[in-house]
This record gives C-alpha cells, sequence and structure tokens, in this order.
C-alpha cells in the first residue's frame, strides 16, 4: 500500500463526503518529502490527524485555534 495514495484518497473523500464539517485537508510531509498524515480542519475549529501503517489506522484529535495551525504549514 502506498500511503501517500491513501492519504490523497481518504482527503478527497472527506473534502466530497463531508463539506459541512471539514473546511480543508492537507497531508504534512517528514523527512525526505514523504507524507506522513492526514490533517483534516473542521468546523468548530479542531482537526482530526490520521496516520495510515500496515496494520491499522491510527487517529487523534485535538481543539486548536484554527488560524495558527494553518500557519504552521
Amino acid at each position: 500500500m502506498d500511503a501517500e495514495i491513501e492519504y490523497l484518497r481518504l482527503k478527497s473523500i472527506a473534502l466530497m463526503e463531508f463539506p459541512d464539517v471539514v473546511i480543508s485537508a492537507s497531508v504534512p510531509r517528514g523527512p525526505l518529502n514523504v507524507a506522513k498524515s492526514l490533517r483534516l480542519f473542521l468546523t468548530d475549529n479542531s482537526f482530526v490527524e490520521i496516520w495510515i501503517s500496515n496494520e491499522k489506522y491510527s487517529l487523534m484529535s485535538k481543539k486548536a485555534k484554527l488560524a495558527a495551525i494553518m500557519k504552521l504549514q
């Protein structure tokens, strides 16, 4: 499984299927420009971060000021 392709597929689904909840989405990159997660920014100023591995999906959400997070990207 190519993680970047999977992140982009999930990003597309989130933006198309949940436009009332998901404001935007990004795929942050780590060392060597490798996609490391999918980050979904939500209407309540929180975000959900999703990691993919061969074994399972992992997920973390955090309530934060959306403007501050968007500046980090």
